[in-house]
């Protein structure tokens, strides 16, 4: 498995641990960008000899097509303009044997309001009052998802809409 933009690896921990309690192996490359995300990553996954940490861009993906079995990302596609969304998602699916699985923010109006309030109830930072409706306001609508995944020459993409957690999931099963 192969998860773009992992930052500090939070998702490759929780699969590894969920396999290993069913007895399951799995191997985990976590790609992101930064080499400082990916200093702080390692150290927070120690002990996973599972997880390996790759330094690479996800419009330009460092491994050959089919290479791992399932591609994953979450909250990275909301820092990506059109174009770039749309390289994101033909590279995450060429990689990808089996498929990929997306996980993002929905841009609403009820999100936008909800993470502002969140943001400046919960936190102090400047930096996430800004960042978090910022980041709401970048994103993409389901709808707008899916016209991305066509223009990648994505037809059979399933993109749902979790509205209670402010999110979607797109995801492509090959056959």
């Amino acid at each position: 498995m192969l998860d773009v933009g992992t930052g500090a690896g939070d998702i490759p921990r929780a699969l590894v641990r969920w396999a290993r309690r069913e007895g399951r192996r799995m191997r985990v490359f976590a790609l992101d960008r930064d080499s400082a995300t990916l200093q702080v990553a390692a150290q927070v996954v120690r002990g996973y000899p599972e997880i390996s940490f790759i330094r690479g861009d996800a419009l330009s993906l460092p491994i050959r097509p089919g290479a791992v079995d399932l591609t994953i990302s979450a909250m990275t596609l909301h820092h990506l303009e059109p174009d770039a969304g749309v390289r994101y998602l033909a590279e995450l699916d060429a990689a990808a044997r089996l498929g990929f699985i997306v996980n993002d923010l929905a841009r609403s109006h009820i999100a936008h309001v909800v993470v502002w309030l969140i943001t400046r109830v919960f936190t102090r930072s400047a930096i996430a009052k800004h960042d978090g409706p910022l980041s709401v306001r970048r994103s993409y609508t389901p709808r707008e998802v899916s016209r991305l995944c066509e223009k990648a020459g994505l037809h059979d993409v399933a993109v749902v809409h979790h509205a209670p957690f402010l999110r979607f999931c797109a995801v492509r099963a090959k056959r």
